[in-house]
């Protein structure tokens, strides 16, 4: 089916100033890592600081090491709830602030397009739950891809029932994709826009026209027009497939309370695309793939990437923290100030993040962290910060609860997004607790 084309719209780790200060009481750490062993940090294990552990501190950025990295979690299910697709999907877009009677509308949609099929397409123009095409689509696949789902792009999926055939873990991968999917798209506000309907008839055309935007068909809409003299595909079908759902299911949902430890949805595949999955001593400048291209689209638009390390840039932990929690959906407008570190801190606090740490020397029972709380590390004048990264619970396949990135302006060290080894209580460099901050 031929659909509008869509017009877009465009939706900023410290640099160091402390590198020389660092460079130069590198060797006084060394000579008073026993002392510090026994005095400050008995109730925190330490790994021995030998010489090639200090010139790490010193390289990359972090300050403190844990080999072992952190897993507190264990859970790695899917946050969909319900017994089949339409329930998967209805109480999904209930927990996303819709009404019955909106989700009605939005599901009698999906079941014109797709017969509500993740993988569902006639010709490979339009695919997927709600039939994506173009860019779209295009943008859908890529995230199916980094999920390592891509076989269920071929034609062999693509017919009627064809997904029964797929495994139901993967079925809940791919259903979840396609909604977080759905809730990444902005264009026309269709979100806020649907929030104003109050049957599932209006909801129904609502989404047909400022998402589905399926045109060039025989019926016109009834409730909602807001661009004259359009014809749509399927009008009559939608508005009943949507007061059939809202009569079969009105009232039987309940809002998620999702697993702290389970990493879902676009924040899980960002993660995933954009660091790499095992820990790697600095030097270590190769970016993912993923993440390259997000840099140069964050830099175009005048976003914050952080510092530039051998002519590479992002190679920064607050420019990374920045660009997953920005691109995830998980706060569009973090650190839009396009601050390092200290300035980051103090955005998540002028927000109304909640600090997780009682006071600021008060450690955090790590048990208590979930994906997409941020710490911080050094000072707490904000210009002393020295680090910051980011709590992604239990990802498969991804060997650590944290990511992060380090900078080093002397060239020779800096790290790229992975899998971090940063103790989550504890700086030892510094002598300073994490802080954590949750976003309300």
């Amino acid at each position: 089916m031929r659909k509008i084309k869509k017009p877009r719209t465009q939706k900023p780790c410290p640099i160091f100033t402390d590198s020389l200060i660092i460079s130069k009481i590198r060797h006084s750490v060394k000579l008073s890592a026993l002392i510090l062993t026994a005095a400050l940090f008995i109730s925190t294990p330490l790994h021995a600081l030998d010489d090639d552990t200090l010139d790490m501190f010193d390289q990359n950025g972090i300050y403190y090491y844990n080999p072992s990295g952190s897993n507190l979690c264990s859970s790695t299910s899917t946050r969909l709830r319900g017994n089949t697709a339409v329930e998967k999907a209805w109480n999904f877009f209930i927990d996303q602030g819709f009404n019955d009677a909106q989700v009605a509308g939005i599901l009698g949609n999906a079941q014109v397009e797709s017969g509500y099929s993740p993988t569902r397409a006639s010709n490979s123009s339009y695919w997927g739950f709600f039939q994506w095409g173009g860019g779209r689509k295009d943008s859908l696949h890529s995230k199916i891809r980094s999920a390592g789902l891509e076989n269920y792009l071929s034609s062999t999926y693509w017919p009627s029932g064809a997904h029964e055939k797929i495994p139901p873990e993967d079925f809940n991968r791919l259903l979840e994709i396609s909604f977080e999917h759905t809730m990444s798209e902005q264009d026309y506000n269709w979100q806020s826009e649907l929030k104003t309907a109050n049957t599932p008839e209006e909801a129904a055309e609502i989404f047909l026209v400022l998402f589905e935007r399926a045109v060039d068909g025989s019926s016109p809409v009834i409730h909602y027009a807001p661009f004259s003299g359009l014809l749509y595909q399927g009008t009559a079908q939608r508005r009943e497939a949507a007061t059939t759902l809202y009569n079969l299911y009105s009232g039987s949902s309940s809002s998620a309370t999702s697993d702290k430890c389970t990493v879902t949805g676009e924040f899980t595949n960002l993660v995933k695309s954009y660091a790499w999955p095992n820990y790697h001593r600095a030097p270590f400048i190769q970016r993912m793939p993923a993440y390259a291209q997000a840099v140069t689209l964050s830099r175009s638009q005048g976003r914050y990437v952080g510092g530039t390390v051998a002519g590479v840039s992002g190679i920064d932990c607050g420019g990374f923290v920045t660009i997953l929690v920005q691109n995830s959906g998980h706060e569009p407008d973090y650190n839009n100030v396009r601050g390092a570190t200290g300035s980051q801190e103090k955005w998540v606090i002028d927000h109304g993040w909640t600090r997780l740490n009682p006071t600021n020397t008060t450690r955090i029972d790590p048990s208590i962290l979930q994906p997409g709380d941020v710490a911080f590390t050094g000072g707490t004048g904000y210009h002393n910060n020295s680090h910051t990264f980011i709590y992604v619970g239990n990802i498969p396949g991804f060997n650590s609860t944290i990511a992060s990135a380090s900078y080093s302006s002397s060239g020779t060290g800096g790290r790229a997004p992975m899998a971090g080894a940063e103790d989550l209580i504890f700086d030892n460099y510094t002598r300073s607790v994490v802080r954590w901050y949750r976003k309300n």
